[in-house]
């Protein structure tokens, strides 16, 4: 009997009492969705962490967003991340997406502020 035609095991009541829907799918689905959604809010996290943001006195509702992200980096662990990373090869990918990027929006800035241009970041 494979593991998925079992019961859920009790651990697994502990996450549904929670609001966690559990859902069947592959090892490989799982690491595809866990790249797009995981990899991607804890990267940001920790970069707006390393930035030690601050309150203002005219700060936007998005930086308050942003701020929220730091507070929700705080409460969990590098394990998650560390996992990602170590066991996850898609993160790669994702990270070298991130990078190119931030690459692009360099160059646009780099372009307006040298040359005039006004390409838009797409």
């Amino acid at each position: 009997m494979s593991v998925l035609a079992s019961p859920a095991p009790p651990v697994f009541e502990i996450f549904e009492r929670e609001g966690c829907r559990m859902v069947e799918m592959s090892c490989a689905e799982h690491n595809e969705m866990t790249t797009e959604t995981q990899f991607l809010t804890h990267t940001i996290e920790r970069v707006l962490a390393k930035l030690d943001l601050k309150l203002t006195l005219i700060h936007t509702k998005g930086y308050e967003t942003l701020l929220n992200l730091v507070q929700n980096k705080c409460s969990d662990n590098y394990e998650l991340y560390n996992g990602l990373i170590i066991y996850n090869k898609s993160t790669d990918v994702a990270f070298n997406c991130m990078k190119e990027s931030f690459q692009c929006l360099h160059g646009i800035f780099r372009e307006q502020l040298f040359d005039g241009s006004g390409r838009s970041f797409q």
